[in-house]
């Protein structure tokens, strides 16, 4: 019976064909392939290392790479993006059709990813940074989570209230030199405080971020033009300690200026600083915490 219906089969088929007829080459049972969406909380533009204007937008560009942690897979699956979509080296299927399942995605994705690990991403290092807008993709950090079914299209998306979400706190620095003389050229900054670690890993499932074993307490970023803009970690502390570096002439000088009060530096916001640099000393006034891009400023500190 069975040598009978294998040939009864085989005929069937066979006749199909030759009539015309398409023979099925997929089945219900076929996993679909698995695509990405991505938003930036804040951006400018959908879809889009990241890219910041001058008014602090910040969107993908073409040539980011984002690290996406599937299911039954333990390390992260490399998506780049080319300007309008979003690939991966070798097509992702998903498990199923029906199941639903976490996804846990991360900006940048840099170098081997065959050991990394969901509870401990590594970070950019930001115990140097240039201080520019324009080179302040280099130091972000996003993370997003999905919690979803392949629907229709099979797209893992990483949109509206699931954007990628920026880990790290903006500082930003507006300097001005009090009767300093002409020549005074501002060259750096440092912030420095307990617990603002430099190098750190981010655990996705746990959503909070640890600090390396070996680690800096101080960022330092360069000046240009009187601004400076740097990244930090979100951290309260009870002192902040704002150095500056300048020459005047052949020598160079750093002055500091710490601040007695508690300081909170919050995750995704940007913080306004006003230091004015001068003989003997510094005074930072005015610091407005908005959001990333733009926001209602709350109130500030004055340091002398």
């Amino acid at each position: 019976m069975k040598h009978g219906t294998y040939w009864m089969g085989f005929v069937s088929l066979l006749l199909a064909a030759c009539q015309g007829q398409d023979v099925p080459t997929v089945t219900d049972e076929e996993k679909l392939p698995m695509s990405v969406q991505a938003e930036i909380e804040n951006s400018s533009s959908a879809n889009a290392r990241t890219s910041t204007t001058d008014g602090g937008a910040v969107s993908f560009v073409a040539g980011d790479k984002i690290g996406l942690f599937v299911p039954d897979q333990i390390f992260p699956v490399v998506w780049t993006y080319n300007g309008s979509v979003w690939t991966s080296v070798k097509t992702v299927y998903w498990k199923d059709k029906t199941g639903t399942y976490d996804f846990y995605a991360y900006y940048p994705c840099s170098g081997d990813v065959s050991a990394v690990k969901a509870s401990a991403v590594p970070m950019p290092d930001l115990s140097a940074q240039t201080g520019t807008l324009e080179k302040l993709g280099d130091y972000d950090f996003l993370v997003a989570t999905q919690n979803c079914s392949c629907g229709t299209t099979g797209a893992v998306s990483f949109t509206g209230e699931h954007q990628f979400q920026h880990v790290l706190s903006m500082v930003s620095f507006t300097f001005t030199t009090n009767n300093m003389g002409d020549g005074v050229t501002l060259k750096s900054v440092q912030l420095s405080a307990e617990g603002l670690s430099a190098r750190n890993t981010y655990d996705l499932l746990g959503h909070r971020m640890e600090a390396s074993s070996v680690t800096e307490t101080a960022i330092v970023a360069g000046i240009t033009d009187n601004a400076s803009v740097l990244l930090a970690v979100p951290v309260t502390a009870a002192s902040f300690t704002v150095s500056v570096t300048y020459t005047i002439g052949e020598q160079q000088v750093t002055i500091s200026q710490t601040a007695a009060e508690t300081i909170t530096l919050q995750q995704g916001k940007n913080h306004q600083l006003t230091v004015t640099v001068k003989q003997g000393g510094l005074s930072i006034s005015g610091m407005e915490i908005t959001n990333w891009t733009e926001g209602t400023a709350l109130p500030g500190i004055t340091v002398e």
